[in-house]
Formats: C-alpha cells, sequence, structure tokens
C-alpha cells in the first residue's frame, strides 16, 4: 500500500476513533447549555470545542481522499455547518450553540464517521 494512502487511513482511524468518544460528550453537554448548567459547564464546552477543531482537522486532511473518486462529503456544506457554530459562538448564546450542535455538528460528526468507516474497511489488510 502506498505511504500516503497508508497515512490517510490511519487518519481516518483517528478520526473516526476519537468522533465515538465526541458525539457522547457533545449530546451530554446539550442540555447544560440550554438551562442546566453546571459549575464546569464553560470549561466542558471548551474541551468539546477544542476536540471538535482536532476533528475538523482530520476532515480537511482526508476529504480529498474520500472524495477520490467520487464527491461523498461535500465540503461546501460541511463549512457552511461549521459556519453555523461560529455564528453562535459569536453571538456568546449558549442556546444557540446547543442548537448547532445538535443540528448541524452531530449531524455532520455522524456522517463522516460512518463514511470513514466503510472506506476503512473497504481497506482492510487481511
Amino acid at each position: 500500500m502506498e505511504e500516503q494512502k497508508k497515512q490517510q487511513l490511519e487518519a481516518l482511524e483517528l478520526g473516526s476513533e476519537y468522533i465515538a468518544k465526541l458525539i457522547p460528550a457533545m449530546k451530554e453537554i446539550i442540555p447544560e447549555l440550554r438551562g442546566a448548567e453546571m459549575p464546569d459547564t464553560e470549561d466542558y464546552l471548551n474541551q468539546q470545542l477544542d476536540g471538535l477543531n482536532y476533528v475538523i482537522d482530520i476532515i480537511n486532511i482526508t476529504i480529498p481522499f474520500l472524495n477520490e473518486k467520487e464527491e461523498v462529503l461535500n465540503k461546501d456544506a460541511m463549512e457552511e455547518k461549521v459556519q453555523n457554530l461560529n455564528r453562535a459562538l459569536g453571538n456568546n448564546s449558549h442556546a444557540m450553540i446547543a442548537n448547532a450542535f445538535e443540528a448541524d455538528i452531530l449531524p455532520m460528526l455522524d456522517i463522516y464517521r460512518q463514511i470513514a468507516l466503510v472506506v476503512l474497511e473497504q481497506n482492510k489488510e487481511e
């Protein structure tokens, strides 16, 4: 297997594993952002955002590989979802951030992970 493809597959695996941990954490913080705030909500939100930035870096690195034969992920649509979150963050509105997580970010991460898992399965070395 050529080295670049191997690196892309490793990035996909890292991303899908990290997303599997990030999604439940994001789901957990949504009620806090909608009013059931805890003393550590702000710190927890910042951790989620750091994790999301890490995943977005992986997505940006791997989208060309995933879309090599045909477009399976629309980068513009994904960027729009991230921009929705950025607007919510800019407004410093926890309710808007929760809505962006729920409506945009979580579905985006889930779709990316599903596609990554299919590609990883197709490229499994026996």
